[in-house]
């Protein structure tokens, strides 16, 4: 933990408060897992990690991706004590969208390729481990990234991972298997395509202009899949992190990459990090962005903010 700022833990639960029972209500992403039956997993855990609480709980499986918004907002407003959100990055960043300045706790049961957030939260892949967060772990209120009028949780960026994502969603959306391997292609095909554009940064009192070849802005330390690009990022501190990646050549950019997926990316001459409470990058003309691995078309301009402890975690 960076020194600075301190992660406040509040009460765990109602029964930690000596109030009402817990209700807390999963909400399933059909398509989350490898093989296994989310829905019936996730039911055999919460029945067991409640039952000592005298807590209620409730399965929905989400029909779309509005749905698991709707189903998330909907608990929030009937002052649910917690809503995990079962399933890859995307459906966490749908369900915490709707939890954001609420008294509704998100849970995860990370069930994706990437699972960025839950591996900064000390979430762990299996569903029971994860669900017994209710009894074991500790409730953080963590930063909340804002960009084109959304949420970010986890990573923001307008370089290559942009362009990655895009292409990721389409090999997904066709029909394309999930998981970390289909990636290593589509990054292997934009790199090489690569011609990084010209973008002024700003932030707070400073600017950079330069050709990045990726221009993340981070909330926690990696992408997910084990791909950290802030090493010294904590959703816990009010600020954000500015990672920048100079395109210097495929030999040392190979090294950079498995500088990224050891964790010590700070240690390069290509990279460079830098602590911002807002950031705005201005490019040449209208591109990407992507939030959470999810792309949006977006003008030139794009400012990215941050709120402040906007969000209540179950965190280990």
């Amino acid at each position: 933990m960076s020194a600075g700022f301190e992660r406040k833990e509040e009460a765990r639960t109602p029964r930690d408060r000596g109030e009402r029972a817990l209700r807390v209500r999963f909400i399933v992403n059909p398509k989350a897992g490898t093989g296994t039956n989310m829905a019936a997993a996730v039911m055999s855990a919460a029945r067991e990690e409640l039952l000592g609480l005298r807590g209620l709980f409730e399965i929905k499986v989400s029909t779309s991706r509005q749905d698991a918004f709707r189903l998330s907002k909907e608990a929030a407003d009937k002052e649910y004590d917690g809503v995990f959100a079962c399933g890859g990055d995307g459906t966490v960043n749908i369900i915490a969208s709707a939890l954001v300045g609420t008294n509704t706790v998100l849970g995860i049961v990370p069930a994706g390729s990437g699972n960025g957030l839950a591996h900064a939260l000390g979430i762990p892949q299996e569903v029971r481990s994860a669900v017994s967060v209710i009894n074991s772990g500790r409730v953080l209120k963590m930063d909340v990234g804002t960009a084109c009028g959304k949420y970010f949780f986890s990573t923001a960026g307008v370089g290559l991972d942009a362009v990655v994502s895009k292409e990721y969603g389409k090999w997904t959306g066709s029909g394309g298997k999930r998981g970390v391997l289909p990636y290593l292609p589509i990054v292997l095909k934009e790199y090489l395509m690569a011609t990084p554009e010209r973008v002024t940064v700003r932030w707070d009192d400073d600017a950079f202009m330069g050709n990045p070849l990726i221009l993340t802005i981070a909330n926690t330390r990696e992408y997910g899949g084990g791909a950290v690009i802030a090493p010294e990022a904590e959703p816990f501190d009010g600020l954000l992190d500015i990672c920048l990646v100079e395109k210097a050549g495929w030999v040392k950019d190979a090294l950079l990459a498995m500088r990224i997926f050891k964790g010590n990316l700070g240690a390069s001459k290509q990279y460079r990090n830098i602590k911002a409470k807002a950031v705005e990058v201005i490019r040449g003309s209208a591109g990407l962005v992507q939030l959470d691995g999810e792309t949006f078309a977006t003008e030139a301009k794009v400012s990215f903010g941050l709120l402040p402890q906007a969000l209540r975690v179950w965190a280990f």
